[in-house]
């Protein structure tokens, strides 16, 4: 759907898609969603990002990915906790 345009890249879905995809630690989708330039920093409702949601879930490769990708890192959520925290 992203290559047929069907999607818009600045749809709030696209990145709980990559959300989920941490969630599901799945590598090879997060990996496909930044080869399709999927937003890499937005928040769900709770200020909570893709890097939060690898911290918390790993592998420790969807933090390097995400890391490498450009995530923002000293970033927090509505409760102040940034991703160290989801990590610990």
């Amino acid at each position: 759907l992203l290559d047929a345009g069907v999607v818009a890249l600045d749809a709030p879905e696209v990145s709980l898609c990559l959300h989920q995809a941490c969630i599901g630690r799945s590598t090879a989708v997060i990996s496909l969603l930044l080869e399709r330039r999927v937003p890499l920093n937005g928040a769900n409702s709770r200020g909570v990002r893709a890097l939060h949601l690898a911290a918390l879930y790993g592998p420790d490769e969807a933090v390097r990915l995400l890391c490498g990708a450009g995530a923002v890192r000293h970033v927090v959520n509505a409760d102040g906790q940034s991703p160290l925290h989801f990590a610990a």
